[in-house]
């Protein structure tokens, strides 16, 4: 976040804590937010790259792929974040079925989901 100068300039939330990098693969405005497609870390437990919402200042899950530690649902290997009026859809993973569409309701930023499968 900044505010155009080097003294007003921090960082808003950190996915990874520590030495690791996350593997940030899109970003789209919702709103007054943002949803974020990203690897990231839940109370120290490794996540892999899932969907998340920024609201404001703070940073949460919304939508896992392919629930576990570090499973990587390899979203946006394929495609692209597509963002639609009350939905976000994406390409990825689930451990079961290979590559998919996945649909994520961001109506308010709730944790509202459905997953389609072929």
């Amino acid at each position: 976040m900044t505010d155009g100068t080097p003294i007003g300039s921090r960082l808003l939330h950190d996915l990874t804590p520590g030495l690791m990098s996350s593997d940030l693969r899109g970003i789209v405005p919702v709103g007054d937010g943002w949803l974020v497609v990203s690897s990231g870390a839940v109370e120290g437990t490794p996540q892999g790259v899932a969907l998340w919402a920024v609201e404001g200042t703070a940073m949460r899950l919304v939508y896992d792929p392919w629930p576990g530690n570090s499973n990587s649902s390899e979203a946006l290997n394929y495609g692209r974040l597509v963002l639609s009026p009350t939905q976000a859809w994406f390409i990825a993973h689930d451990g079961l079925h290979g590559h998919e569409w996945h649909r994520w309701s961001h109506g308010t930023l709730s944790d509202d989901w459905v997953v389609i499968h072929r």
